[in-house]
């Protein structure tokens, strides 16, 4: 193994962490404090994932800090104890070996096999798509891209600028925009049903008014419906006295009303997930200690739900030190410590994202007695759809809407093939090639169900993840073909459609 060998590690690491933002590290730290060997793989040029681009302050342990200072702090004392970070590095797969876990990982131009005894995974969440006409044009942006345009790269996404979402994200979005330099942000609802959940807007209600002077205020009283091609946004006003429409020029559109969890590796895995659209639709249940249905893989940060940053690194303490017990009992902390963690990521994570949480984890074991969750696995649901039936409310969703922008598959496209039969994402892959583009269905695969579950009058919870398959990233066959085509998770894509057929 490369990944040992050039820094003398052994040939089975103890853990490997998938992902190195603040719940990955977090988790890495916890480990090497108990003589673990650990590495972590980040797919990004940049260690901290989200909390590397956010500049608002936060209760740390050594004090009050900015978020991205405090990850990068975090980061040097992972290398500083023995950590191996490897940056530019996406796993590609991840499957049970013989001595625990083997994951293919990219290296370079190289797919190597790399083995460890427990695997954390913390890939994150990503920015949720969003149905209206236009929201594919360029200008149309999600909030972590508009983060990191002004944190990493120096540049402001637009002077007016429009963000979408009843959110806290959207608040602080706004804030970052108009602090950079932006003349005037607005903030309009997304009428998505996240925004309706208590606890997601939680900082919404007093603090407008501490927002930079120039930066408008609409969530009360206005919706985004469209943005025509003329790159003006048309804002309905949906409440108050008055009537009509009101023209917002921008050249800015950012996406900041949800997010949805990367769970591309642990599905491959084989994990079960519930349905809990306050932790962003499918996640994989786990318990308080983090370990998903498969012994010895555990998740953290955004994979285990779309949470706040606080709670995604308790998430990864929680993961790392429940690691830490297994694998090393005699060092682990002890059992009030871990109480005390699991309180403090209840607090912060919120009443109805816990008992969201609490929900799935006894949905895993008596379906039929936990109320609105629903649990899905390679097997299929567990029982009918308890989430409702999605709405697009008032926004504007034309049959010309696009929901894959890789591959140009619109709504009206989506209807057809439901109408031709089509009864899950997969079926209207086969027939529409929607999700087989650059993406993998990572960007779209949530709009799907929207249109799905409102065509077929079905809760959204019944319309199941669409099917992964290794590789999970986009990869060139020259690195595949390159490999050690074993019986191991590295093996061409060409010998497996062989067994597949």
């Amino acid at each position: 193994m490369a990944v040992g060998e050039e820094h003398g590690t052994a040939d089975v690491l103890d853990v490997a962490v998938v992902g190195g933002g603040i719940a990955g590290l977090a988790a890495a730290k916890e480990l090497l404090e108990a003589g673990l060997t650990v590495a972590v793989f980040e797919e990004s040029a940049v260690f901290g994932g989200k909390a590397a681009n956010r500049t608002e302050w936060v209760q740390t342990p050594e004090g009050p800090d900015r978020w991205w200072r405090w990850v990068s702090r975090l980061e040097q004392g992972v290398r500083s104890a023995g950590g191996r970070l490897y940056a530019d590095t996406p796993v590609l797969g991840l499957e049970e070996g013989p001595e625990g876990w083997r994951l293919a990982v990219l290296v370079g131009g190289d797919v190597e096999e790399v083995s460890a005894q427990s695997v954390i995974v913390a890939a994150g969440a990503r920015g949720q798509g969003l149905l209206f006409p236009g929201w594919a044009k360029p200008g149309v942006i999600t909030a972590d891209a508009a983060r990191r345009m002004i944190f990493r790269d120096r540049v402001l996404p637009g002077r007016q600028a429009v963000v979408v979402g009843a959110v806290d994200e959207a608040l602080w979005t706004a804030r970052e925009l108009k602090l950079a330099g932006a003349t005037e942000v607005t903030v309009v609802r997304a009428d998505h049903p996240v925004e309706e959940i208590e606890g997601v807007a939680g900082l919404l209600k007093g603090y407008a008014e501490k927002w930079p002077e120039g930066t408008r205020d609409a969530l009360s009283e206005r919706s985004l419906s469209e943005i025509p091609g003329d790159i003006h946004v048309e804002i309905d006003w949906v409440m108050g006295a008055a009537t009509g429409t009101s023209g917002v020029e921008t050249v800015t559109v950012v996406l900041a009303h949800g997010r949805i969890p990367a769970v591309e590796l642990v599905q491959l895995a084989g994990v079960r997930f519930g349905y809990a659209e306050a932790l962003g639709g499918w996640v994989p249940i786990c318990g308080p200690d983090m370990q998903t249905t498969q012994p010895g893989l555990y998740v953290a940060g955004g994979t285990a739900g779309a949470d706040t940053m606080t709670a995604e690194w308790l998430s990864g303490r929680l993961a790392g030190t429940a690691v830490a017990r297994r694998l090393r009992p005699e060092k682990g902390v002890d059992d009030d410590s871990v109480e005390q963690l699991i309180a403090a990521w209840s607090r912060a994570s919120g009443p109805v994202r816990a008992g969201a949480r609490l929900r799935l984890a006894t949905a895993s074991e008596c379906p039929d007695s936990a109320p609105l969750s629903n649990v899905w696995s390679e097997e299929g649901l567990s029982a009918n759809g308890r989430a409702g039936v999605y709405s697009f409310g008032k926004r504007s969703v034309e049959p010309w809407t696009v929901v894959c922008r890789c591959e140009d598959v619109t709504v009206g496209d989506v209807v057809t093939a439901v109408e031709q039969g089509a009864r899950s994402p997969d079926d209207v892959k086969r027939l529409t090639r929607c999700g087989m583009g650059l993406c993998q269905a990572r960007e779209c695969r949530s709009l799907v169900a929207e249109v799905m579950s409102q065509v077929l009058g079905k809760p959204v919870d019944e319309i199941p993840l669409p099917n992964v398959r290794f590789p999970v990233r986009p990869v060139l066959l020259e690195f595949l073909a390159g490999a050690d085509a074993g019986d191991g998770t590295v093996r061409s894509v060409l010998s497996e459609v062989k067994e597949d057929d």
